[in-house]
Order: structure tokens, then sequence, then C-alpha cells
């Protein structure tokens, strides 16, 4: 009876030491797990790694993997094996292999593409790489081989104005791509062989002059959430799984105060892993816009406005949905915030990175 209860009392031990601090997130890491941020720095052509500490909550640095050009878009395959890297300056793709011992990297080869990628994602089972090219006005896939992506892309297809992210929905089934300049979102089903095929309806219009940049699913519920880089607002749309397609909006929701008047753009758009907590980055008034989400019908209400680092171009929620890390691209410097119990983000932590930090993307292995 003693020894039973005794393993009892070690397993609770564990299970808690291990389980993230946010109320209602069931994300659980192996207790030998190390979370590590992986960070642009454009103008000098590199991409500084850390480690997070959970204990101290704080980032140690680890390292730099230096790049022939400027990095813009990260992305990881579905098994955090390789890091693809968008080079912006000369239209290529970096493939980085990392060393899960240590979170570092070392790069494998460098493919060229059709033109400057702006951000890039791979399919679930990491077979494919999509990309859009913001200013060639296209989106592209390209196989993904075992010593990384391959040049001759599986298809090119004409975007419908400055095409910015592209993914796919959970399933992997379905891809979408908001056009900052044509004010749509195409919507396609993604093929075994690679191909995308346009959807019925092709695109879902939104308000002229928007400017839809980025886009999150809600982890449990049918939504996704786009966030308009120039009306500086975010669409909820309801989402059909089975279909793989977008209707709405159900919600319209400003990221910046009404009395904030000068100039003010947005730019990324995460949720927390639990559902609870959305954000988003506006350029301008410098800060990242709070939002509670409800749980039933997902709609968002505002928490508040916390102030990061000049122009917060991207950030990530850490795997854990413990904290969150702003990149602040005009300052040189990432914020680092723990995600309080109501949503709110605690005072930052500043890092200095180097010029023009301007993607963040944490991994857990």
């Amino acid at each position: 009876m003693r020894t039973n209860i005794l393993t009892i009392v070690l397993f609770l031990f564990t299970y808690l030491s291990l389980r993230p601090s946010n109320p209602g997130n069931n994300i659980i890491y192996p207790a030998k797990s190390e979370c590590y941020i992986y960070v642009s720095v454009n103008k000098e052509k590199k991409i500084v790694i850390y480690k997070l500490n959970s204990e101290r909550d704080e980032l140690l640095y680890i390292g730099v993997q230096n790049l022939a050009g400027e990095p813009g878009s990260l992305c990881a395959d579905p098994c955090n094996n390789k890091i693809y890297a968008a080079l912006r300056n000369i239209k290529s793709i970096a493939t980085l292999r990392i060393d899960k011992k240590s979170g570092k990297t070392q790069q494998i080869k460098e493919t060229p593409v059709a033109e400057n990628p702006v951000y890039i994602s791979t399919d679930c089972k990491g077979k494919y790489l999509f990309f859009t090219s913001y200013s060639g006005n296209m989106s592209a896939v390209y196989p993904i081989e075992k010593s990384g992506v391959n040049k001759d892309a599986v298809q090119v297809l004409e975007a419908r104005v400055n095409p910015h992210m592209i993914k796919t929905d959970p399933s992997g089934k379905y891809v979408f791509v908001p056009n900052k300049g044509g004010d749509v979102i195409q919507q396609f089903i993604f093929q075994s062989n690679g191909m995308l095929k346009e959807q019925s309806p092709d695109v879902i219009t939104v308000k002229k002059g928007s400017g839809p940049r980025h886009f999150t699913f809600h982890p449990s519920l049918n939504i996704i959430y786009v966030v308009n880089e120039l009306s500086c607002t975010i669409l909820a749309f309801h989402f059909n799984r089975e279909k793989g397609t977008l209707s709405g909006p159900f919600q319209e929701i400003s990221t910046k105060p009404e009395d904030h008047v000068k100039y003010n753009t947005c730019a990324d758009i995460h949720i927390s892993p639990d559902g609870r907590f959305l954000f988003a980055s506006n350029r301008g008034h410098d800060s990242l816009a709070g939002y509670a989400v409800d749980s039933n019908t997902g709609e968002l209400k505002l928490t508040g406005y916390y102030p990061t680092e000049k122009e917060p171009r991207e950030f990530a929620i850490d795997p854990s949905g413990r904290y969150v890390i702003s990149a602040g691209e005009s300052s040189g410097r990432i914020a680092f915030y723990r995600i309080q119990t109501d949503g709110s983000l605690s005072m930052p932590k500043t890092y200095e990175t180097g010029k023009w930090p301007v993607w963040v993307m944490a991994l857990v292995f």
C-alpha cells in the first residue's frame, strides 16, 4: 500500500512539473525536451539562436548561423529536423540541418527560386515547400528532397496582387494565400502530387484597402483569424473543415487604440496553443494587441496593448503557450514576455540581436 501511494505521488509530481503554467493548456512535453528560438537578422545575413530557460524566464544565447543572403521567413519540417530560410535579396532558400542536442544548425544546401520569397512553409508531411513572392506577384510549390529544396518548381501560380502568407490548414488538405494588394484570400485544394487546385469560390473578398497579410487557425474551433496590414483590423472567419472554404467574416475588431491616429500597419498574428489568447503586432503604435478568445464562439475581446520594440514585424508564441518573443525590426532587439493567466503580457526582457531582426520561430525537440 505504501509503495502504491509513493508511486502515485511521484507520478503527480512529474506530471505537474512538466505541465505548462497556463490553465487549459493540455500540451505536455517530455522531460528532456528543450525550446529553441531562431531569429532572422536580415541586414547582417544571419540567424541568431537562443535557448529558452523557463526556470528563470529568460533566453540564453546559443550561437549564430551565417548565410549568403538576407534571411526573412523561416519554417521547419514537421519533425523539426531541418530549417528552411528564405534569402530574399538573392532569391533563394537555404536548407539547414538542426543538431537537436545543441539547437545549432548547419547549412547543407542553397536553392534558387523563382522570385524574392516573402513567406515559406511546408506541407504536413514535409514533402513540399510553399512559397509566395510579394514583389514577384506569384505563389509556387517546390519539392523537398533529402538534401533540401529542389530548384524545379512543381507549380508556379500568378497571384491576385501582392501575396503574403501561404500555409495549409491544420489537416494539410487546403492552402490559403492572403493577397494584401488585391484584398482577397485565395483558397486552394492541396493535391497529393503537390499541385494547388483552385477552390470554388477561388477567393474570399475583404473590404477594399484592408490589406490581408497573415492568418492563424484556432486549435479546436472551426475558425481562422486574418490580420489586415492596412486597415489594422482582425477578421474572424468560419472555416468549413470538410470543404476547406471560408465564410464571413463574423467579426472585425481593431488592433489599435481609437485615439492613435498616427501611422500604423499590422504585421503578424498568432494564437496560443490552448486557443485562449490571440495577439497581433502593430508597427507605428509599436505594440502587441492582446485578445481573449471566447471558447464557444471564437469571438475576440481586447485585453490590452503591450509596448514592444520599435516596428514589431514578426513574433512567435513558444509551443508551451507560456511566452511571446517579438522582433523589433527598427530597434535591433527582441522582446521576451511571459503570458499571464489572464492573457496579459509581463514587462519584457530585451535582447540585442543585430540590424533588422525580422522573423522569430520557436521549436521544441
